[in-house]
């Protein structure tokens, strides 16, 4: 399998506002602005002692998947009425500093790359699976983390690179368009482990 044209940034509604004027920002970025966030606390904590090779401390990066449906996702499936998956351009790989890692950039043996490289180190076979549940659990939790990889662009993604938003149903759809976002949304129940 190869990689797909488009990337995916895991958010809560009460964010859309800020996204549409702001962009995307980094988590520390975002420690500015008024904002809702979704990440577990424990990994957060991981991420923030963190910094990438040659780069910058992790938290300065806006994380992005390649697979949205993902064990991230399945941990706060039960919030998915205030959720939707933003899908970015995947050119914004070509911003200077960007980063892809081959799995959740928060384990210690994550292997980092530039996108020219990088995706030739990716196993794009593993990272779009869509169950992880092996019998094997040295397996399992490799699969979790590959499923993980990420694309990490420096301070933040301007919402001119966003093309659409992915949502699990009609109501949520709704509130988007309330909120004036102005891009295509796709109705996914299967993306959120619905249906």
């Amino acid at each position: 399998m190869s990689f797909k044209d488009e990337l995916f940034y895991i958010t809560h509604l009460d964010n859309i506002p800020s996204i549409m004027h702001n962009g995307i920002l980094s988590h520390n970025e975002a420690e500015r602005v008024d904002h809702h966030s979704v990440a577990l606390q424990d990994v957060q904590d991981k991420r923030a002692n963190k910094v990438i090779p040659k780069g910058r401390a992790l938290h300065d990066y806006v994380n992005l998947y390649f697979n949205p449906r993902n064990p991230m996702l399945y941990l706060i499936r039960n919030m998915v009425d205030r959720l939707c998956v933003l899908s970015v351009n995947s050119s914004v790989l070509q911003r200077q500093g960007a980063v892809v890692s081959d799995q959740n950039a928060a384990r210690k043996l994550a292997a980092f790359y530039d996108p020219l490289i990088g995706f030739d180190k990716l196993d794009f076979d593993k990272i779009y699976l869509r169950n992880w549940n092996v019998p094997d659990e040295h397996e399992k939790y490799s699969l979790k983390g590959i499923l993980c990889a990420e694309a990490l662009i420096p301070d933040k993604v301007s919402f001119d690179y966003i093309n659409s938003a992915y949502v699990v149903d009609d109501g949520v759809s709704h509130k988007l368009n309330d909120m004036g976002f102005d891009r295509p949304i796709t109705i996914q129940p299967d993306m959120f482990f619905r249906g």
